[in-house]
């Protein structure tokens, strides 16, 4: 159940502008759960790039051992991977972001959830 969740939030985004259908689908049926964050705004990337990012994690990343905070970890390593470049050192922050968001208002922000990836000679 999760895992759609997610991806929804990614490419659907979470506002707080007072509408249900731009609540997190968790706390649509629960409005306090205690495993997740519901008054944490998530940034849309749309359908396209929600769906990339999540079929490289799946096809790249994430094995069978993994846990959900593995493939938070691995869902931010696979927005760099698409949306990083060089050019100009862009780190994919805003898609890492989104994706962080998404993963810790549904209750795994992953292993280093205040870390963002970033391309060799990039860093800051």
């Amino acid at each position: 159940m999760r895992l759609p969740v997610a991806y929804w939030l990614v490419a659907n985004g979470e506002t707080d502008d007072g509408l249900f259908e731009n609540v997190n689908p968790v706390c649509r049926r629960n409005p306090d759960p205690s495993w997740a964050d519901c008054t944490l705004q998530v940034s849309p990337l749309g359908d396209w790039d929600a769906t990339q990012i999540f079929f490289r994690t799946l096809t790249v990343y994430v094995n069978s051992g993994d846990d959900w905070n593995d493939f938070a970890e691995y869902a931010k390593q696979a927005a760099l991977d698409l949306f990083g470049t060089t050019n100009g050192c862009y780190n994919a922050d805003d898609e890492q972001d989104s994706v962080q968001d998404a993963f810790t208002a549904i209750g795994y922000p992953g292993s280093t959830p205040a870390n963002r990836y970033c391309l060799p000679g990039c860093c800051p």
